[in-house]
């Protein structure tokens, strides 16, 4: 019995903007329209948020685009820059506060 069919190749598109953030929901309509293929892009919650202006894009696909947005604690990345203790956690606390 066999559970993959490793003949049937699927491509994989990976994009690391500026601290892994942006440009991942442009990347992900870019790839939609150039392929004209069912795209599934999947990506954190603040990388959704930082490209939230790509939704205008995403309304010009040719085929569907599915989106998974994973609450992924946005922008811990960020937790492990070399900046002062008292900066980092009063961006972070205010941070938290804000909805996703």
């Amino acid at each position: 019995m066999r559970f993959r069919n490793f003949r049937q190749v699927t491509p994989v598109y990976s994009n690391r903007g500026a601290s892994g953030i942006d440009g991942l929901l442009s990347t992900a309509a870019g790839v939609q329209r150039a392929s004209g293929k069912p795209t599934l892009a999947i990506v954190g919650d603040l990388s959704a948020l930082y490209d939230l202006n790509a939704l205008a894009l995403l309304r010009q696909v040719s085929a569907p685009l599915v989106l998974i947005v994973v609450n992924n604690n946005g922008g811990q990345i960020f937790s492990l820059l070399p900046t002062p203790k008292s900066e980092r956690g009063a961006f972070l606390s205010d941070a938290a506060k804000r909805p996703f």
